[in-house]
């Protein structure tokens, strides 16, 4: 399981940048692969350095769906449930790993693996082909109608979408011009450092 730390960055780095050229529903998908991978390469690898291979694999999937979960999360969801809307995903992924410790107690590694594999990650497959793209994305991309039609959909006919496509809009228009050197003004490097020390000291503990 240590390299599934080292697949994180990877997932963490290379996800959001399909998120952001072909969407959020994309990089849902390339996460759901990469985790099916992974768990069939846990399950049928008949070398330990295939199985290292599988977590490396597990740790970029984990990386890629810790930031397409939140963002998607976020963006489909209502002012009034963001909050809690956001903190499914890490609910989400304590609970998975108490069931498949739990499996652990009473099946092989590799029967584990494979009802990871096949239930729920098949079953977030076949849901994410079926969900709708975001509308932030959507109106990054200029597609202010194909947005509309989906906030219609989540929020339904009578709320003020013209309001929420404005509001979309102004927030991707202030942070167009972010770029990863704004990582090195002091106070955000301070909260950076502040998390990852918690990372790293939960990784060791």
């Amino acid at each position: 399981d240590s390299l599934i730390p080292l697949g994180i960055p990877v997932g963490s780095l290379g996800v959001p940048a399909v998120m952001g050229v072909w969407g959020r529903r994309p990089a849902l998908l390339v996460s759901c692969f990469c985790m099916i991978l992974s768990w069939m390469g846990v399950a049928f690898s008949p070398s330990t350095a295939g199985l290292l291979i599988a977590r490396f694999v597990s740790g970029i999937a984990n990386g890629g769906f810790s930031c397409v979960c939140n963002a998607y999360a976020v963006e489909v969801s209502d002012v009034s449930v963001r909050g809690v809307m956001a903190t499914m995903p890490s609910v989400g992924v304590i609970a998975g790993q108490v069931v498949t410790a739990g499996l652990g107690y009473g099946f092989r590694y590799y029967t584990v693996a494979l009802i990871n594999c096949f239930l729920p990650l098949l079953l977030a497959l076949i849901t994410v082909i079926w969900l709708p793209e975001t509308p932030s994305f959507l109106i990054i991309k200029d597609r202010d109608n194909k947005a509309r039609s989906v906030l219609e959909r989540l929020r339904g006919p009578t709320a003020d979408l013209d309001e929420e496509i404005a509001e979309c809009r102004r927030l991707n228009m202030a942070t167009r011009g972010s770029s990863w050197r704004n990582l090195l003004h002091p106070h955000i490097l301070k909260q950076v450092a502040v998390v990852n020390a918690i990372f790293i000291i939960q990784i060791f503990s």
